[in-house]
């Protein structure tokens, strides 16, 4: 779950380190696409040794008096699909966005593309948290690993905020590009759904 968690957060990571050094290019957001297709991949190889945990308990007479982890780790591999979808979405619609010719504009502008690269650094902190917090959880000692996971939410929604506003200042100059704006800002609350 851990590993699934970094893989599906590495690309978040990617994009934000990008986002923050200057405007993007198409081959970068067609790369981050290329990890998200890489961690979808480990979640499947992760879903598969869940299943073989939960078929060898079934054999096995001495589990019985053991703890079921399975319910919970397929339970957060389920949450991390959706999280991987949610960011599969972002990503196309960045590719959308992104102009099909190399050109030094940039059509986020600083301000703006510093507020994405921190909103998903944030987002790639979460999904990393989360899988701490299942982990924690077949441990049982959830404790720790929900406290830090509601301080990265809170980080979250605080950046996302921000985020919102600098795309609501010039909504009436550009609303073909505020529409693709919305959606990413969509994707990003579906993660932070999850």
């Amino acid at each position: 779950v851990i590993d699934v968690a970094d893989a599906t957060a590495a690309p978040l990571d990617a994009a934000s380190t990008a986002l923050s050094e200057g405007p993007i290019t198409r081959e970068q957001v067609q790369d981050w696409l290329e990890r998200v297709r890489a961690g979808v991949r480990r979640l499947t190889a992760a879903n598969n040794t869940v299943a073989s945990l939960k078929d060898s308990r079934r054999f096995n007479t001495r589990a019985i008096a053991t703890t079921d982890t399975e319910p919970v780790l397929a339970s957060g591999l389920q949450t991390l699909e959706s999280c991987q979808l949610a960011i599969r979405a972002l990503f196309i619609v960045l590719l959308a966005e992104v102009p099909a010719e190399d050109r030094p504009d940039d059509p986020y502008g600083e301000e703006l593309r510093n507020a994405f690269a921190v909103v998903l650094h944030d987002v790639a902190d979460c999904i990393r948290a989360f899988g701490s917090l299942v982990l924690a959880e077949v441990e049982e000692r959830q404790e720790e690993a929900e406290r830090s996971l509601d301080e990265s939410l809170d980080i979250l929604r605080e950046t996302q905020a921000i985020l919102t506003e600098l795309i609501m200042v010039n909504v009436q100059e550009n609303k073909s590009s505020w529409l693709l704006r919305g959606s990413i800002l969509a994707a990003v609350e579906h993660v932070l759904n999850q």
